[in-house]
């Protein structure tokens, strides 16, 4: 595995391209949290679109050609962190940048064989990819020192944290909910944005938990009005 040569002067953008969007942002909390504070890495960056989509997926390029000009600085190198799927290994020849692919088995690993912008992971768990990224910039100002032992503790267990307790990445996460919603005025090409300003909304998709509350809210609200009336 080969590092990239050490200069001071360039900046990096990480894009974490693992389909499962609390994955992917849970990876981008953990690299954040070991890079130093003078770290070239400038941006670790979750896009709207991942996965073989993100290369391949002609139909949403124009919302990616925009989420890419307003999250990723136009003079950086790009890094990308992906998980092996069936057709990535055809785009990456000849694409700028370099990109750190996790594999499941031996026999993945030979689609990469010979690409020389492509880092093998030692396997596809989240901790394997983040590691081989920090092997990838040994020598550098990227990481701390511990930062191998600080992704163990924060990325060994198997199963992701709920979205409320990990930490995100202080630089431009993709938030997936934001970019679901099905109004045209909540689109923005910056995908961490808040949606505007406006009532409150409950959504199909929310927890249980929410859903209770709200409606003990709303009886606390009717029994209010009941013995003001009564």
């Amino acid at each position: 595995m080969s590092s990239i040569p050490s200069d001071s002067a360039q900046q990096y953008a990480m894009t974490v391209l693992v389909p499962e969007v609390e994955d992917a942002q849970r990876i981008a909390a953990a690299v954040d949290e070991v890079r130093r504070p003078d770290s070239p890495l400038a941006v670790i960056a979750v896009p709207p679109v991942r996965g073989v989509a993100f290369f391949a997926d002609s139909d949403r390029q124009a919302k990616l050609d925009r989420w890419w000009a307003h999250a990723i600085p136009q003079d950086s190198l790009p890094v990308y962190l992906l998980v092996d799927e069936e057709g990535i290994a055809e785009w990456l020849p000849g694409l700028d940048g370099s990109f750190v692919v996790g594999v499941s088995a031996e026999s993945a690993a030979e689609r990469y064989h010979g690409l020389r912008n492509v880092t093998v992971a030692r396997g596809e768990g989240l901790l394997d990819i983040a590691l081989a990224a920090v092997e990838l910039f040994a020598g550098s100002p990227m990481f701390r020192q511990d930062a191998p032992a600080r992704l163990e503790k924060r990325l060994r267990r198997n199963q992701p944290e709920s979205v409320s307790r990990f930490r995100r990445a202080r630089l431009r996460p993709a938030d997936e909910a934001f970019l679901r919603s099905s109004e045209p005025n909540d689109h923005h090409p910056i995908p961490n944005l808040p949606p505007p300003e406006g009532p409150a909304r409950i959504s199909e998709e929310a927890p249980r938990e929410e859903l209770v509350r709200a409606l003990a809210d709303t009886l606390r609200r009717l029994q209010r009005i009941r013995t003001t009336t009564g």
